[in-house]
């Protein structure tokens, strides 16, 4: 049923109230369901990684967390790297070394239940650099400590060019973190709909019957009674 308020051109379609609503229903949750499913197998094809760098303004401690998000494969020998803009000193010691002992400017946070082994490649006031393995579905972080809480700090994925991985790296906290770190719940979503569409139409599909035969019987009563 269509209605045209007066004066306006804006048109209401009550699809609810009509016989076709089933069908438009389903129709619209199968096209939901075709473009999650692209686009979690584009996702499951690809190695994803996630990463969130962080400066404290009160302690100055520098975190970039680093989350393989594939469920299948681990992020094998993957190094990653936390710089100074322009190759300028802008990191200091975690914690005042003692004499003779080299200054500690990064360590690795894990996080459990998986963990990584860490090999570090640098550990300097201009960059921290530290390649790892990840089981499917971990995380593990870079800490170190800014000299002042609006040092320019960087983050970089830097590939072996004798075996470069196929990475496909997004920050979290944006619209493209959300959508592939929520590839799973949005799977559930849709099938849960497409059950939803499913079960509706069945539903509407016998009480359309019921109140056809219903009609049919009022109708055949009054031609009888006449």
């Amino acid at each position: 049923m269509l209605r045209r308020d007066s004066g306006e051109q804006t048109v209401v379609v009550d699809l609810f109230k009509s016989d076709k609503a089933p069908y438009v229903l389903g129709l619209l949750v199968t096209v939901l369901g075709w473009h999650v499913s692209q686009f979690v197998n584009e996702i499951t094809r690809t190695q994803a990684v996630s990463y969130n760098l962080t400066i404290d303004s009160e302690t100055r401690e520098v975190v970039a967390e680093i989350r393989n998000v594939s469920r299948t494969k681990s992020l094998i020998n993957a190094t990653f790297s936390v710089a100074c803009r322009g190759g300028v000193q802008c990191l200091v010691p975690l914690e005042r070394p003692e004499p003779g002992e080299s200054p500690e400017y990064g360590r690795i946070r894990t996080f459990p239940p998986n963990s990584v082994h860490p090999i570090q490649r640098l550990n300097e006031s201009t960059a921290i650099t530290y390649m790892g393995t990840v089981a499917a579905g971990g995380r593990y972080a870079i800490i170190g400590r800014a000299a002042r809480a609006d040092s320019q700090i960087e983050f970089y994925y830097l590939p072996d060019p004798a075996q470069p991985l196929d990475i496909f790296i997004y920050k979290r906290r944006t619209v493209t973190g959300f959508l592939v770190e929520n590839y799973l719940r949005m799977l559930v979503i849709s099938f849960v709909l497409c059950l939803a569409a499913l079960i509706f139409s069945i539903i509407w599909s016998f009480r359309a019957a019921a109140g056809q035969d219903s009609t049919d019987a009022n109708k055949k009563g009054m031609a009888d009674g006449t």
